[in-house]
């Protein structure tokens, strides 16, 4: 099977306007100096690896995304450490500093290309049935490619995480480790009282624009008021990672400042293959074996090896290293180092989009072609917007559809709108993967009529997937079996069914009434028989429409040692294996009701500070931050 959907243009502009738009972002960016130039970034150290075959580091760290740069971070402040990320992209793309640009990076050199494996229960809509699940191919991973949204988790997550045999994970203390990553520069104001000395710079994207004055209003009818925090139903406009109009990643905002560290090393483009574990019988991880270019290094790292590859790779690595189900090690003739349960309890947030039709507002084509006039200028100038936010991509409704009055939700909505005729629509859909059908008929309903698509998303999947390789080559992407929509009593389908009627119910008040707003009867093929927004039309929907947000977790999950289904113990150490620790998303038990980056980078910052308490004699650990005994 494939392991990626072959696309020669993703996202890419199109059209007279389109090309006049791309050219003068190109005089613009020349006579500015360009965006994200690369000497922000870490000095890759490649070209002089290749002459020392025989390398040693205090740290390795295998993965340049939210963890692992806020752990390369953290460990090279101890100059007697040295400390090597390894990075298997290159530094993010000019065209991920837009924000705008955002839903053009998935398909990019910049993505893994990450696609599930075919399923008879989701992604019937796509081609060849498989979905897309964007992951960052970059320093930053992810949040050099996602949507720039930072979400704290709620409290009841991480109540979830106690109740599971985690108990040095606790709210108060995860809420201190985002509070010291944070540095909120904007002028609204939050209760939530974001940190405001860290190093992530968040900001309000403060764009404006009647669609999202007509969504609060109809959701105050619903009894959903307008928040300034997410505390914890309600609509908010969301803060983004956002500097000075331009995107703030998680290699911006850690590595950035420590690149000219002397005892801090970036290694790009180079593909981690193994985890060296000399001794199956010791079971002590010594270091790591890459491939760059055509050269094999070995890598050793004195301390410890710590993989932060995401939730994806992860589990790949640890395939390849021995470390996984005896049955698929033995099929594959990899000596096995530890017989655990890499891999399953993997998750994922699923949205379906509903597309609302409205009247065409006869001042919208001029607004579309006077914000492609004016908007390069604006922002390489200015980093005003347009460019500089995400469309209506701000606006995020937290609800809860159950019949019973709970406090958290179960579903997020996220929002975007298309002009008529806009000439980003295509680009965008292509990037989903639908089929030609159901993009054809979208591109129809747009000719004539403004489109607002809503995303309910389902924040709590009982689904699990999992991941596996079939194959020992490493630079092959791992197969993913997502198993969305599969739970026993249907509870996710129910769940996103009930988040389509929601919307439904929004658009029958009057801020969308007033506008002629209609519910778009999409041509999909497989529903083509079924009663339009009936109960079977509407899973039929969600079942071809639904598509992965790209925030995968859980596939080396986390927990008391006497639980056969974890992988990693409260301090994230690998089960039985010495001198290896997992910190990433994947050691996630649940998923949690927010985007992943924000607790991807504070999961790190706490397991710095136990990384040092165990290295560093009399290391006087930061509040709140407890270890247990580890495996040494």
């Amino acid at each position: 099977m494939a392991d990626h959907i072959d696309d020669p243009h993703p996202g890419q502009l199109t059209g007279a306007i389109g090309s006049a738009f791309l050219l003068l972002i190109n005089f613009l960016m020349v006579q500015k100096g360009g965006l994200g130039p690369k000497e922000i970034y870490p000095y890759d150290v490649a070209p002089h690896m290749e002459d020392n075959l025989d390398i040693h580091f205090d740290f390795v760290i295998v993965g340049a995304g939210a963890a692992g740069c806020v752990l390369a971070n953290r460990l090279s402040e101890n100059y007697d450490w040295r400390i090597l990320l390894v990075e298997a992209g290159d530094d993010p793309s000019s065209t991920s500093e837009v924000p705008a640009f955002y839903p053009s990076l998935q398909r990019t050199d910049d993505d893994w290309k990450f696609v599930t494996q075919p399923s008879s229960r989701s992604c019937q809509g796509m081609i060849r049935k498989m979905c897309r699940i964007p992951k960052g191919k970059a320093l930053g991973g992810t949040s050099s490619i996602n949507n720039l949204h930072y979400m704290r988790a709620i409290p009841k997550d991480f109540d979830n995480w106690v109740s599971m045999g985690n108990p040095e994970w606790e709210t108060d203390n995860m809420y201190f480790f985002y509070e010291r990553l944070e540095n909120y520069r904007g002028t609204n104001y939050y209760p939530l009282r974001y940190g405001t000395s860290g190093e992530i710079s968040l900001d309000s994207f403060n764009s404006e624009h009647y669609i999202k004055d007509m969504i609060f209003e109809a959701a105050n009818r619903l009894r959903y008021d307008k928040l300034q925090n997410r505390l914890y139903l309600g609509y908010i406009e969301n803060v983004g990672m956002l500097e000075e109009g331009t995107r703030h990643n998680m290699a911006k905002a850690f590595l950035t400042p420590i690149k000219n560290r002397h005892n801090f090393f970036a290694l790009k483009k180079c593909y981690v293959t193994k985890i060296t574990i000399p001794d199956v019988r010791e079971r002590r991880a010594k270091g790591i074996q890459c491939l760059l270019g055509n050269t094999i290094l070995n890598i050793k790292a004195k301390r410890e090896v710590i993989v932060s590859a995401g939730a994806v790779n992860t589990p790949k690595l640890l395939f390849l290293s021995g470390i996984g189900p005896a049955e698929m090690l033995k099929e594959l003739n990899i000596p096995i180092v530890a017989n655990l349960r890499v891999g399953e309890n993997m998750q994922e947030h699923l949205g379906v989009p509903v597309f609302v039709g409205l009247d065409k507002n006869n001042t919208e084509v001029f607004d579309q072609i006077n914000e492609l006039i004016d908007a390069p200028y604006l922002f390489m100038m200015h980093r005003r917007r347009p460019l500089a936010t995400t469309n209506i991509n701000d606006v995020v409704g937290f609800i809860n559809t159950r019949n019973e009055p709970y406090e958290y939700p179960n579903v997020a909505i996220y929002h975007y709108h298309f002009f008529p005729d806009d000439i980003n629509l295509k680009s965008f859909l292509d990037n989903i993967g639908y089929e030609h059908e159901i993009i054809k008929s979208l591109l129809k309903h747009n000719k004539n009529q403004t489109l607002v698509m809503f995303l309910p998303t389902l924040l709590k999947p009982k689904s699990r997937g999992y991941i596996f390789i079939n194959t020992t080559n490493p630079l092959q992407n791992p197969s993913i079996k997502a198993n969305f929509l599969t739970d026993h009593h249907e509870d996710d389908l129910m769940t996103l069914v009930s988040g389509f009627k929601f919307i439904m119910r929004m658009v029958a008040n009057p801020p969308f009434v007033q506008h002629r707003a209609n519910l778009l009867h999409i041509d999909i093929p497989n529903c083509r028989n079924l009663k339009f927004c009936t109960e079977f039309f509407i899973k039929c929907h969600i079942r071809n429409l639904a598509y992965p947000q790209g925030d995968v977790v859980g596939t080396t999950k986390m927990g008391p040692l006497c639980d056969p289904s974890v992988v990693v113990n409260e301090d994230l150490i690998v089960k039985g294996v010495r001198g290896l620790r997992i910190v990433d998303a994947s050691i996630m038990p649940e998923i949690v009701s927010a985007n992943i980056q924000a607790t991807s980078a504070m999961i790190a910052d706490k397991i710095s500070e136990c990384i040092k308490g165990k290295w560093i004699r009399d290391y006087q650990m930061k509040p709140k931050c407890k270890c247990m005994k580890t495996y040494d």
